[in-house]
């Protein structure tokens, strides 16, 4: 076998979280409309025991990486929350 497909078998595959943002939705009566401008980043601030249980419910059922909720956080919108 060629030594890049070796090495590609030999890697091992990572698992990724799952939907943030629909588990939110679905699973804790999370809405998120005009009146959330930071979608989930206003859970940091409102609910933050939400997003633990969800990223633990997460690596509980064999995620590797976890993302953050806060790729729309900034000063600007948390003014606006």
């Amino acid at each position: 076998m060629p030594p890049a497909q070796t090495q590609t078998l030999q890697t091992p595959i990572l698992l990724l979280d799952g939907g943030l943002g629909t588990t939110l939705a679905d699973s804790h009566n999370c809405t998120f409309n005009t009146d959330t401008p930071l979608w989930s980043s206003h859970l940091l601030l409102t609910d933050p025991n939400t997003l633990l249980a969800v990223q633990t419910a997460f690596v509980d059922a064999g995620a590797d990486i976890l993302l953050s909720a806060t790729y729309q956080a900034s000063y600007e919108g948390f003014e606006g929350t």
